[in-house]
């Protein structure tokens, strides 16, 4: 993951919080426990070939974005606040030199892992 992150980009990450982390169930924390499928639920969390910044994501509402783990995530705005998929954007977004990193309050995990138990 780390190779992929540090790679010519450009890319969106929505990188999860330790609240976020914290706050999973547990059926979602043993799939985190497993390396495969914790690498399947990180690239989850990233889009390639775009840096969106929050202005650009605010414009989307409804778009899909494909990740690197090859499933989809659905852009939705509301009064201004950018959700994507179940995690809502939360403080600042930080430009990198190969794309943009957003932080979310949820960890997202892939349609074809979830059975996921409610928090």
């Amino acid at each position: 993951m780390v190779q992929a992150l540090e790679g010519k980009g450009p890319m969106t990450v929505f990188a999860p919080t330790n609240e976020a982390f914290a706050a999973c169930a547990e059926s979602d924390r043993q799939k985190l426990a497993d390396g495969k499928k914790l690498q399947m639920v990180l690239q989850y969390h990233v889009v390639p070939g775009r840096a969106l910044t929050q202005a650009d994501l605010l414009k989307m509402n409804g778009e899909r974005l494909t990740t690197v783990q090859g499933d989809e995530l659905t852009i939705i705005v509301e009064n201004n606040t950018v959700w994507v998929g179940s995690a809502k954007l939360t403080g600042k977004e930080e430009l990198t030199n190969n794309g943009v990193v957003h932080q979310v309050d949820d960890v997202l995990i892939p349609p074809m892992l979830l059975s996921r138990s409610t928090k």
